[in-house]
């Protein structure tokens, strides 16, 4: 009984042994290094690792030690017997990234990792704690542009802006003077990265004359992932954008021929005659109240709006066939197209009616074709007959007054109209400037304004202050003009008076003057230039706001 106990217990110890002989250890893996450094111009290097027992090798780096995120400038793989690694160059500050290894078979897997560094680009200096620069960029960023103001032709183009800068980012955004996004100006399409020169595009201009603000900041670091950080040092630059207009009314993202604008004051002149109808800016009259169509409402407003509301016209004088009209009451002209008949409001929608079943007076986004006459009967002479595709005839209402459109013509109490051509607005020359009032910031060296006239109107501009000169001080026509002067060191502001003038018998106002004021130098003071520094400040925050590397 004691012999079998004992064979037992050895028989136990053999299994035991056998159990052991079968059963997989982890795998074993050390780094010979603790730490590596590359250089800020980056590069490949090979890294020792000793490993034993692994059927499965994979090498990775990571941002830090937690091991859940990739490091988008390290690369790693392994290559026995040795890992690999690739550093990307760096243009900003030192960074460091973790280089782990794990080694796996059937029993498990082990891991083991190094700390690796890269040194901070050329120029850049770590500065822990500091708040010079989120990173510890000491560095300031600059930039200078090739131009200050571009003149664009109403056909549109391409504007191609050079930027000499020593930061990596360029952040664009484009504004008129209200700070609102305007969409006529974009990336051009062939614009490259990592090239300093910027390209524009203007879409064509079918309406008046515009400008808009191009800003340009530079910073050293990715402005738009710090949350707009008011700690990011920046340079900024502008470019003021004007565009010549063809003077139609499709305003400023029209992109189609539109007809002239109408003149901003002169005589019109009633039509006796339809061979004297030609396309045009016309008032639809009613002689008898003294009325004219008021072609400026919305399109929602044009058959008037409510129970007492019923005015879709303003009061005029008609006197011996004519209208004199001041810049108000132009803006009630409505454009004739000879070819279909169409007759269209300032706001680019067409009169129309839509249905016969009761008098109205409809918009159209659609030209509609109407068949426009003047009447040479007896009676009945000089009336416009402006009938539509339903037999509706467009009247006036003799309680309400109200211009529409009338199932019929024979009724006593809808009065005709009548059509009263203006001149063109070429006849009507025009002369005034973007703004009366500009400022700028203590360390700007500049501000710009816009001189709106006609072909064939001169001007002159002077400053009272020799500090502010102007890039132009006299000229004939459109042209932006910018004044130069350096930045303000005292502890006062200081200003100048412009003053823009024109001897020009056709013009109205025949002077304007700009008061310019720069901000006095104190500590804390920032770098703007435009108005409304503020305003603007918060205005570059937003989303919109448009980004390229160089």
């Amino acid at each position: 009984m004691k012999l079998l106990k004992i064979l037992s217990a050895f028989a136990g110890l053999g299994l035991l042994a056998l159990s052991c002989e079968e059963q997989a250890s982890l795998p074993e893996l050390a780094f010979l290094d603790k730490s590596l450094t590359f250089s800020a111009v980056g590069g490949d290097k090979e890294v020792s690792v000793n490993i034993a027992g692994a059927l499965s090798i994979e090498a990775k780096a990571w941002t830090d030690t937690t091991f859940t995120t990739e490091s988008d400038w390290l690369n790693a793989s392994y290559i026995t017997p040795k890992v690999k690694i690739h550093a990307a160059s760096n243009k900003a500050a030192k960074r460091v990234a973790y280089l782990r290894v794990v080694a796996s078979n059937e029993a498990g897997s082990a891991s083991a990792f190094i700390r690796v560094e890269q040194d901070a680009a050329e120029g850049y200096v770590d500065n822990p704690g500091g708040n010079d620069n989120p990173g510890g960029n000491n560095e300031e960023p600059q930039i200078e542009l090739d131009t200050e103001d571009a003149t664009i032709p109403a056909e549109g183009g391409t504007l191609e802006v050079t930027v000499t800068t020593n930061a990596e980012y360029i952040w664009l955004d484009w504004y008129d003077d209200d700070w609102n996004d305007v969409n006529w100006i974009d990336i051009a399409d062939d614009d490259e990265e990592d090239s300093n020169v910027v390209k524009f595009t203007i879409k064509p201009n079918r309406g008046e004359e515009r400008y808009a603000w191009i800003e340009i900041d530079a910073t050293m670091v990715d402005w738009e992932a710090l949350g707009w950080s008011d700690d990011v040092p920046y340079a900024d630059a502008y470019i003021l954008v004007y565009q010549e207009g063809t003077g139609g009314s499709g305003g400023d993202d029209a992109e189609t021929e539109g007809p002239d604008a109408p003149a901003a004051a002169g005589t019109a002149v009633k039509v006796l005659s339809s061979a004297d109808l030609a396309s045009g800016w016309y008032f639809i009259a009613c002689e008898k109240f003294g009325i004219v169509l008021d072609g400026s409402l919305p399109a929602s407003k044009i058959d008037g709006s409510g129970y007492n509301n019923k005015v879709n016209y303003v009061s005029a004088t008609i006197a011996d066939g004519k209208i004199v009209a001041n810049a108000t009451l132009a803006k009630s002209a409505v454009w004739f197209s000879a070819p279909d008949g169409s007759i269209m409001a300032q706001e680019g929608y067409y009169l129309s009616r839509a249905t016969d079943s009761k008098n109205g007076l409809d918009a159209s986004d659609e030209p509609v074709s109407l068949d426009v006459s003047i009447s040479t009967k007896a009676g009945d002479a000089g009336n416009a007959n402006i009938v539509n595709d339903l037999g509706m005839h467009l009247r006036a209402n003799a309680n309400e007054k109200r211009i529409r459109f009338f199932k019929s013509s024979s009724y006593s109490d809808m009065i005709p109209v009548q059509l009263y051509k203006l001149p063109a607005a070429s006849a009507v020359p025009e002369f005034k400037v973007s703004t009366t009032v500009l400022t700028a910031g203590p360390k700007a060296t500049s501000a710009s304004f816009v001189i709106t006239a006609s072909e064939g109107v001169q001007w002159t501009a002077a400053s009272s202050n020799a500090d502010f000169t102007l890039s132009r001080t006299s000229g004939e026509g459109s042209a932006p003009v910018t004044v130069s002067f350096s930045a303000n060191t005292v502890a006062e502001s200081r200003s100048a008076t412009i003053t823009v003038s024109t001897e020009s018998e056709a013009v109205e106002t025949k002077s304007y003057t700009i008061t310019l004021t720069q901000g006095p130098a104190s500590e804390g003071d920032i770098e703007d230039g435009t108005p409304g520094y503020e305003d603007h400040l918060a205005h570059r925050r937003h989303a919109s706001k448009k980004s390229r590397k160089l």
